[in-house]
């Protein structure tokens, strides 16, 4: 048996360390605008759900923005859960009073807001990292690997790009991973711990109410509780009150649409989808969307997510030691892939990556855990280039708007006339593309994009040629510089107790 509070605890400065350092970085590095649909309808969630206590979006259809349906009395409603806009409610309420006091004389109202709101996704995914850290630590990982490896996670992984859009990967990969971390404290030892397995069920069925297709985690981790040491009388029991308590959410979402919709498996999508495509769940040819995924230069998940090739030689050791966290994570990531590879738009719409499978990957990368513990030859220089071509892969879309990248490619290069996903789309070749031309058009003095999603793609360039002051920018910029020194110091320190005492800080 592992005690709690061995040398493998992860340490309460290094995790808020990590927490600090990931967020500051994500936020000079945000995009501070949004892109596509999608994003504009979760902001008015919010945005709703802060003036009128609804979810009905309005402001989407005045405005020409709205996907979605109707309810029963007529109201306009988006497609998606009521997690996230319920979690952005306090940057809504910090957007509101910043930007009802901003007085300029060309005031980027709209344009402040939306950058204070993609500060959540930063947020959400800041805690992702600190998580993931904290359960590599309680997997056996020594500090120091643990770090690399959790920086690694936040930025040669395409979670950093998402935290430039106010889409629900992020905030869905946190709670996953804050089930993940429940599961492990549920499952370490022989007997098995009901309140954590409470706790978890709890973040399963948030993820759920976020996205509605993450109920496909619940049943994963319900088998990783069943694989657990111990009494099997207590695995079962263990199984069944997840399997309630992540029940209960599920009902409550199925409840939701029944009132919105008169039907609880309408999810609000509509039967058409841009370009006229008739969206009806799953056309896809199986095999079509499994090779997207795996072979494709657009969703690839090994191009866009290199660690998984170390998380596939850690597996089998971490195996032998902590069976359910193998279950719940290449369990998670299998049924994933196998669901969305039938569905029709498996692609996730504009985006960059594999979006829709992206919030299992972080649960099948803690074997990268394991490898921190063993001797392969080459192993070390392995590790190198993995973690640099994923730097590679994520960098131009940090750097610029994977949006306008696809919009330059032209028809025909993302989507087709029938609105198909082209897997012949270079992702990252027409980003760094798109890179090297902003380059260009920076150095000619004539070349000053207005468009807040063309050019670099940071928020302080966009306000800047908003017309945002100058002085704000650069106060902003600075303490988010300040921020990030003072997280590697929190990782220092952490770092210095760790090398004088074997006791953690958290358990």
């Amino acid at each position: 048996m592992e005690n709690a509070t061995d040398n493998h605890a992860p340490r309460l400065a290094t995790c808020g360390g990590l927490l600090l350092l990931v967020w500051c970085v994500y936020l000079l590095t945000g995009s501070g605008h949004f892109d596509v649909l999608d994003e504009y309808q979760v902001f008015f969630q919010g945005e709703s759900l802060r003036e009128e206590g609804t979810l009905a979006v309005p402001q989407a259809e005045k405005f020409g923005v709205w996907y979605g349906v109707r309810d029963q009395e007529g109201n306009p409603h988006a497609p998606y859960g009521p997690a996230h806009p319920w979690a952005t409610l306090p940057w809504h309420v910090v957007a509101n009073a910043v930007t009802s006091k901003a007085e300029q004389p060309r005031p980027p109202k709209d344009l402040l807001a939306h950058a204070i709101l993609l500060t959540s996704s930063s947020f959400f995914a800041a805690i992702a990292v600190a998580l993931f850290y904290a359960l590599l630590r309680r997997l056996g990982c020594a500090d120091v690997p643990a770090i690399m490896l959790a920086l690694g996670f936040a930025f040669t992984t395409p979670l950093w790009v998402y935290t430039g859009a106010l889409y629900s990967e992020p905030l869905a990969i946190a709670l996953l991973l804050g089930a993940a971390w429940a599961l492990e404290r549920a499952t370490r030892g022989n007997e098995v711990r009901y309140p954590s397995v409470a706790l978890c069920g709890v973040l399963l069925g948030l993820a759920l109410l976020t996205r509605f297709t993450h109920a496909l985690a619940a049943p994963v981790f319900g088998l990783a509780l069943l694989t657990a040491t111990g009494d099997p009388r207590r695995r079962t029991a263990a199984f069944f009150l997840l399997g309630g308590v992540s029940a209960l959410f599920f009902v409550v979402y199925l409840g939701y649409n029944q009132v919105r919709f008169g039907d609880p498996w309408h999810l609000g999508y509509p039967d058409r989808v841009e370009g006229g495509k008739f969206l009806s769940g799953f056309t896809t040819p199986f095999w079509d969307g499994l090779r997207g995924f795996l072979v494709s230069r657009g969703k690839s998940l090994i191009l866009f997510v290199p660690l998984l090739v170390l998380a596939g030689l850690g597996a089998p050791f971490l195996w032998f030691r902590r069976r359910p966290m193998v279950v719940a994570g290449f369990g998670s990531l299998l049924v994933y892939l196998v669901f969305f590879s039938r569905t029709t738009q498996w692609e996730g719409g504009y985006c960059w990556g594999p979006r829709y499978v992206l919030p299992a990957v972080p649960l099948a990368l803690l074997a990268c855990a394991s490898l921190y513990r063993i001797t392969i030859p080459g192993l070390r220089g392995m590790r190198i280039v993995l973690l640099a071509v994923g730097l590679l892969v994520q960098l131009p879309a940090v750097m610029t708007a994977p949006y306008e990248a696809i919009f330059r490619a032209g028809k025909g290069s993302y989507y087709d006339h029938q609105h198909d996903y082209q897997s012949s789309y270079d992702a990252v070749g027409w980003q760094w593309s798109l890179v090297g031309r902003t380059f260009k058009e920076a150095l000619d003095d004539g070349a000053k994009p207005m468009d807040p999603s063309q050019g670099f793609d940071f928020w302080w360039d966009s306000l800047r040629r908003d017309g945002a002051p100058a002085g704000w920018i650069w106060l902003a910029v600075g303490v988010q510089l300040a921020g990030a020194v003072g997280g590697g110091l929190l990782i220092r320190r952490g770092l210095a107790r760790g090398s004088h005492s074997s006791a953690g800080g958290l358990s």
